[in-house]
């Protein structure tokens, strides 16, 4: 399997073109994407890791078949 470039993750959800430059088919989840983009825009750091990834995180999970553990949060520094 074919990895994406961390810096080219943008380009790969947004850019025809590069879909097309690197023979890649699309995003098959747009609900993900574009939860994922609205994380990646998000110019507020504490909203971005307690809102967006927490968000993206159940998401996952639950399309996963579900999990749940009530009050989880990220535990990760907020660098500003």
């Amino acid at each position: 399997m074919n990895t994406i470039p961390t810096y080219q993750i943008y380009a790969y959800l947004v850019d025809p073109i590069y879909l097309q430059k690197y023979m890649k088919s699309a995003f098959p989840d747009e609900h993900f994407k574009q939860m994922f983009l609205h994380a990646m825009k998000e110019s507020n750091t504490e909203q971005m890791m307690l809102g967006s990834l927490e968000a993206l995180v159940s998401y996952v999970l639950k399309q996963m078949g579900g999990f749940c553990i009530d009050g989880w949060h990220v535990k990760s520094p907020i660098e500003g």
